[in-house]
């Protein structure tokens, strides 16, 4: 499962709002995909947010959402370091510009 899909999960199959520990029975069997890595629990992310002192009790969807964004690890993300807006190695950013 993408984690962008957890929030819309649970809102069609309980609603909102949802406490911490419903939703982790809920998503118990539940694996979030991974980019570029093995699939994680979803407890596991649920897991962090509970560390990181999210509410207990998610109020909406996008409460959820917000929540499981923040305590995702780097290993969510594609590519790390990402920009695409170029490459530019020639400027070093002490340049001024003036239009």
């Amino acid at each position: 499962m993408d984690i962008r899909d957890i929030p819309s999960r649970i809102e069609r199959s309980h609603g909102y709002p949802i406490t911490h520990e419903r939703l982790c029975a809920e998503l118990s069997s539940a694996d979030i995909a991974v980019p570029d890595g093995a699939d994680q629990p979803a407890t596991t992310l649920l897991d962090a947010c509970d560390e990181y002192g999210f509410a207990p009790q998610y109020e909406t969807a996008e409460d959820l959402r917000a929540a499981l964004f923040c305590a995702a690890d780097a290993t969510h993300v594609g590519r790390v370091g990402y920009d695409d807006r170029g490459h530019n190695p020639a400027w070093n950013g002490t340049d001024q510009v003036s239009f």
